[in-house]
């Protein structure tokens, strides 16, 4: 198996004089659902902050008032793009797939490839929706394992792209046969990563680390909270830049190490194929999905 230096050079090589396309198609992506920039900042304490105030009293107040429109106005927005991500996020993934290992192959990869795969509707959905419920059955079971399936269902969208003939939960389970072993190797892929991620997220935390220094957020009231949040995490997004070329490259290092599991599987033959029994006894699991 390469090493994770191996398939940052592969990524960094087809990205070179494309990175303005990848750029915007992983930016497109993330906006239709698809889980490539899925960092988060920690607000606990702002949150917490928030419910430790009167806020029975403020929504009685006249800021609440003046504040209300803009309040529900920004949270119907974001339950509207909730709903989208989750009725398209699946078939975009299938599109950002095509256009990963397009980009690898060192074929024509384009923006228009992440909707490429509208006709496969009904796949995407199914597909995006299984992986969903099993990984939140095994996290409910206990979080260890719903991370371990994180990483055994990775391969799904691009088996499920190159393969159409393949229902969704038989791509989940061939996923899984593929990782079989090589979990571990995926997941210092993306430890590998982790100094780019800290030099991303830098001008966010510096962001969040000055508001709750700066302002006394102990005594602030409710609307004063609000206010500061309004303006803090929107910048917070811009100082997030960085994910823009970090995502591609993320994404182009994981096409690699999709397709060298392939090659891997093409130079033996007598593996490639399991029987069914065999497929559905990998892991310990018989369910031919989790």
């Amino acid at each position: 198996m390469k090493h994770s230096a191996d398939f940052r050079a592969e990524a960094r090589e087809a990205l070179r004089g494309k990175w303005r396309t990848a750029v915007w198609a992983g930016y497109l992506a993330g906006l239709l659902g698809v889980g490539v920039a899925s960092e988060r900042v920690n607000l606990s304490n702002l949150t917490r902050n928030l419910r430790e105030r009167d806020v029975r009293g403020f929504l009685q107040s006249e800021a609440w008032f003046q504040m209300r429109p803009a309040v529900f106005t920004v949270l119907g927005l974001l339950l509207l793009w909730i709903l989208v991500c989750f009725i398209v996020g699946g078939v975009v993934q299938l599109g950002y797939s095509r256009f990963n290992l397009r980009l690898i192959d060192r074929e024509n990869a384009e923006t228009r490839d992440l909707f490429s795969q509208l006709d496969r509707f009904g796949q995407g959905f199914l597909m995006q929706l299984l992986m969903d419920i099993y990984l939140l059955l095994w996290t409910l079971l206990l979080l260890i394992p719903g991370i371990i399936k994180a990483y055994a269902y990775a391969m799904t969208p691009y088996i499920l792209y190159e393969h159409p003939e393949m229902t969704p939960n038989e791509a989940i389970t061939e996923s899984r046969r593929m990782m079989d072993g090589k979990k571990w190797d995926y997941f210092c892929l993306g430890f590998s990563f982790i100094g780019w991620d800290l030099l991303a997220s830098a001008p966010a935390f510096a962001a969040y680390v000055y508001f709750v220094f700066h302002y006394d957020t102990a005594t602030m009231g409710v609307a004063e909270l609000l206010r500061g949040m309004s303006w803090l995490l929107p910048l917070m997004a811009v100082l997030c830049a960085g994910y823009l070329f970090l995502t591609p490259y993320r994404n182009a290092a994981n096409a690699a190490f999709y397709r060298e599991l392939v090659r891997q599987q093409e130079n033996a033959p007598e593996n490639s194929e399991l029987p069914d029994s065999a497929a559905e006894a990998d892991d310990g699991e018989n369910d031919g999905g989790y």
